[in-house]
């Protein structure tokens, strides 16, 4: 599993500054780094179905401290759930 951290300029942005940066566009700084933190969180969640061969209920209640990860894992599981549901 790869370890899941936002770089240390990005860990004191709260949601709503995120939010702004990502309705200008994705290719800011904070966008790169949500889209950086989602391709993490996509390769930790398809690491461990191809292990389990299930999703875990601890994998979508999961709630990081940090606003940008919280945010980038958010979007992951929205994608998640909607795959499933298809």
């Amino acid at each position: 599993m790869l370890v899941v951290e936002a770089q240390d300029e990005f860990t004191n942005i709260s949601e709503d500054e995120i939010y702004r940066e990502l309705k200008k566009e994705t290719d800011t700084p904070v966008g790169k780094e949500v889209a950086r933190l989602i391709d993490l969180y996509m390769a930790n969640f398809t690491e461990h179905v191809h292990k389990v061969g299930a999703i875990p209920d601890s994998v979508l209640s999961y709630k990081p401290d940090v606003a940008i990860e919280r945010i980038a894992l958010d979007l992951v599981k929205t994608e998640i759930k909607k795959a499933l549901n298809q």
